[in-house]
């Protein structure tokens, strides 16, 4: 992601629109589990792979997370603050590969990871510029759309 623009502020402002390629992906995430969340690591074992150590309390708020490499084989890892060796994970998550893409992960796990079946959901909200962004669960779009953020 290259920024190409030289801005000079000798007063009053300039605005810029965002618009990301089809090679990254915007982050939300929500968690609805027990535990707190942090670190995120995103792409493990790639060569762009990040780990961001960030909060994600068990609040059920709506985090904008920021953009990351998108890859075919892309990877999200949760991992919990008071038990750093488990996590939650997220893959398979077919991105729409469009201009301006997102993906919400939502933390659902109400007990041990892996052991009460997969409930963590892959959304694709609507971004602020929404061009190209696609919906990949339907039924969850309205809930999605109306969570705030922080």
């Amino acid at each position: 992601m290259d920024w190409n623009y030289l801005i000079s502020l000798p007063g009053g402002s300039v605005a810029h629109n965002l618009v990301s390629s089809t090679d990254y992906f915007f982050l939300f995430m929500k968690n609805e589990g027990p535990h707190n969340l942090t670190p995120i690591k995103v792409n493990p074992g790639l060569s762009d792979e990040t780990v961001d150590y960030i909060l994600i309390p068990n609040d059920y708020v709506n985090y904008r997370t920021g953009y990351y490499p998108a890859h075919y084989n892309t990877e999200v890892y949760a991992y919990y603050q008071e038990a750093p060796t488990n996590f939650t994970d997220w893959y398979n998550l077919n991105f729409p590969w469009t201009i301006n893409q997102s993906i919400q992960l939502i933390n659902s796990w109400k007990k041990a990871p892996r052991t009460d079946g997969i409930q963590t959901m892959v959304l694709n909200p609507k971004m602020p510029v929404a061009e190209g962004n696609l919906t990949l669960h339907p039924k969850f779009d309205a809930k999605a759309i109306n969570d705030p953020c922080k």
